[in-house]
């Protein structure tokens, strides 16, 4: 299957090399780029545990690794140990996900002090949700996403002869920007063979409005969950 992957570096790579791993050709084209921030971030000393909701607020990590560090999800669990964290919790989900394992017994002790290290655009209010079972919660932005503003030509090359397969969509915002692009490249019509494989609903709603082969929803909002829906029937 020859397949697109949307997501920025440097997790489209890793993407595209698990996917080549299982037989795939593959073509990566960041609908974004990822630009950390100067963050004021308060003293580890202020701070119980830290809670991510990407992989790309890790690098902020450094003066929290000897925290505890709750995660939206595997990958970021990973990249976090990666980076030295050595107590970290994964809610295998997305960020309503963690606010309930938060609230639940594997999460840190009533009235802690959390810090979320996030983007400039975020899912869903997680700082408030913990806020509202009793805990206190910091929100610092640490990196911002610079869409696209055009689709490459190789890609744009991909779509006219039509060999693409399917494309892998991680988030609304880079559904909407994938959106803005195609119509810009006025490339409607090329998409009627290509699946839409997509993290979570949120991510395929936008995309519902173009004449895809097919808009499909991973079972849950997992990498390992989005490739066995690529994988699938379709």
């Amino acid at each position: 299957m020859h397949v697109l992957v949307t997501r920025p570096e440097p997790q489209a790579t890793r993407t595209a090399e698990l996917l080549a791993e299982r037989g795939h050709r593959t073509h990566a084209a960041p609908l974004a780029v990822i630009e950390p921030l100067e963050a004021e971030l308060p003293a580890a000393e202020a701070v119980d545990a830290v809670l991510l909701t990407s992989a790309n607020a890790v690098p902020a990590l450094q003066a929290y690794l000897h925290l505890p560090v709750y995660t939206v999800g595997d990958a970021t669990a990973a990249a976090a140990r990666a980076a030295g964290a050595g107590q970290v919790v994964s809610a295998d989900g997305d960020w309503v996900r963690l606010a309930a394992l938060l609230r639940g017994p594997a999460g840190p002790p009533a009235g802690s002090r959390l810090l979320h290290l996030s983007g400039t655009v975020i899912a869903g209010d997680l700082a408030g949700a913990v806020r509202a079972a009793g805990f206190a919660c910091d929100r610092r932005t640490v990196y911002t996403i610079r869409p696209a503003t055009t689709l490459p030509p190789e890609l744009l090359r991909l779509l006219a002869v039509g060999t693409l397969d399917a494309a892998l969509f991680f988030s609304p915002l880079h559904a909407r920007i994938w959106c803005r692009l195609v119509a810009k490249a006025t490339m409607e019509a090329e998409l009627a063979g290509i699946r839409a494989v997509c993290l979570s609903e949120a991510v395929a709603q936008p995309l519902r409005e173009l004449g895809w082969r097919s808009v499909e929803v991973a079972a849950a909002p997992t990498l390992p969950a989005l490739i066995d829906c690529l994988e699938g029937p379709g």
